[in-house]
């Protein structure tokens, strides 16, 4: 309405100023013409002005229509444990049904739990950012930022958007075993190191492992898997165990193991002893799903400061 608005104004003043200016004809002398030409003038600066204003409406017009409400945005979860990925896609993959779906976009969240072929469908979605959150029972809990985009083929039409989520038991017989041995050289008067009882090991998923997919109308940020981090102590005999969630063979997951310092007196003979810093930097192990990996570690030692 307003764009007529702004139509009807912009006839009635040119009107208006033809009318004057003709007028101003029939009685034209010598004295009067620059004051036609002067008013000319402004008719065709009005004008164009007029025209400006109308066209940067219609842009916004156009525009608002173009990032309209109108992307239908799929996230399709599968169980990576035994996906299979060729070109950027999954190929006779598992979709998992009862895994909840939350976007949130300009201030709106929406909850959809995935169907029966592992789906999730949100209408009436946006251009711009959302974050999306995958969580189910038994499986990793995903947080993902996307930006939906257009085509500018679509015009105002609806576009289709998605993308892929791959999410990973956290119990059962898919999981991977990795076990073995600490060791420290706690003993200078030992060939060799002593196994290490009751030190704290920590494996933590590293998510740039996890395979990424193709995605339609969609550019994924970032993606980062929640509470994918485990926790042990070393037993007597310096033993440790971990049961991880894992990618099927040739989707290998990868785990970053980390290890508590610790200052200690190390012998150094019958009678004496040196304070030592022992130490081990972050150590990687790469796991598929029902593969046991035996893994070994031995600490580094420096002379302590104190």
């Amino acid at each position: 309405m307003k764009k007529y608005t702004i139509n009807f104004l912009f006839i009635a003043l040119i009107f208006s100023s033809l009318f004057f200016v003709s007028c101003n004809n029939d009685e034209t002398g010598p004295n009067n013409s620059f004051l036609i030409d002067s008013l000319r003038l402004s008719n065709l600066r009005m004008k164009d002005s007029l025209t400006r204003i109308i066209q940067r409406k219609d842009d916004s017009i156009a525009k608002a229509k173009q990032t309209a409400a109108s992307i239908i945005f799929t996230v399709s979860v599968v169980n990576g444990t035994n996906m299979s990925i060729a070109n950027g896609r999954t190929t006779g993959t598992q979709g998992l049904a009862g895994i909840n779906v939350t976007v949130a976009q300009q201030g709106v969240i929406k909850t959809v739990t995935t169907d029966v072929s592992g789906q999730a469908v949100f209408a009436s979605m946006n251009v711009g950012t959302v974050a999306v959150t995958v969580s189910g029972t038994g499986f990793t809990n995903v947080n993902i930022i996307a930006i939906l985009s257009k085509p500018a083929s679509s015009g105002t039409g609806l576009t289709y958007s998605s993308t892929i989520v791959p999410v990973y038991a956290t119990s059962g017989a898919s999981q991977a075993v990795v076990t073995g041995r600490v060791f420290a050289n706690t003993d200078g008067t030992n060939i060799g190191s002593e196994r290490l009882p009751v030190r704290k090991v920590i494996a933590r998923l590293n998510g740039s492992s996890i395979p990424k997919f193709l995605s339609d109308n969609a550019v994924i940020q970032s993606r980062g898997y929640e509470g994918v981090v485990f926790t042990t102590t070393t037993a007597a005999d310096g033993a440790y165990s971990f049961s991880l969630p894992a990618g099927s063979s040739g989707n290998n997951l990868t785990y970053s193991f980390d290890f508590e310092e610790f200052i200690t007196d190390q012998k150094t003979g019958a009678t004496t002893s040196q304070r030592r810093l022992f130490f081990l930097t972050t150590q990687t192990v790469a796991v598929y799903s029902e593969g046991i990996f035996v893994r070994d570690f031995f600490y580094n030692d420096v002379a302590a400061s104190n």
